[in-house]
């Protein structure tokens, strides 16, 4: 999708999502009850600007959860704590980093999700590591 807006059925993206521009690539259908989460595409901003350390933290918390494709149903997924190790100088030229985000844990309410950008020339510009809660799931 070349548009800022996710598809969610039934709901309205959250306002930042207008900001941004999504092209998804990886992982199943939302709520498709996929035997893995995996989520991701090209990301970046709508104003052209480089890419600082401010931006890679917007962005590596921007898709939605990983999760989400193992669900049945949308669940509310506020990220609890969110790790970022920043692997390449910032700042880069402007443009779209390529998003890839893996589940492998959905325990007690809890996911678990990891992340990678990538620069179009193949950089990785940084790893994300999140906890979140996913409120009232169904698996």
């Amino acid at each position: 999708m070349a548009t800022g807006r996710r598809t969610v059925p039934d709901q309205l993206p959250p306002p930042f999502v207008e900001r941004m521009v999504f092209q998804h690539r990886f992982g199943p259908p939302l709520f498709s009850c996929a035997e893995h989460g995996e989520v991701g595409g090209w990301l970046g901003l709508r104003e052209e600007r480089p890419i600082d350390i401010a931006t890679v933290a917007v962005l590596a918390d921007a898709w939605f959860p990983a999760p989400w494709p193992r669900l049945r149903a949308l669940a509310p997924a506020p990220t609890i704590d969110l790790t970022i190790h920043f692997r390449a100088p910032l700042p880069i030229a402007d443009g779209l980093l390529l998003g890839r985000f893996r589940n492998r844990v959905v325990r007690d309410g809890f996911f678990e999700e990891d992340g990678e950008l990538w620069s179009q020339d193949g950089t990785l510009v940084a790893q994300s590591r999140q906890l979140g809660l996913l409120i009232g799931a169904e698996v």
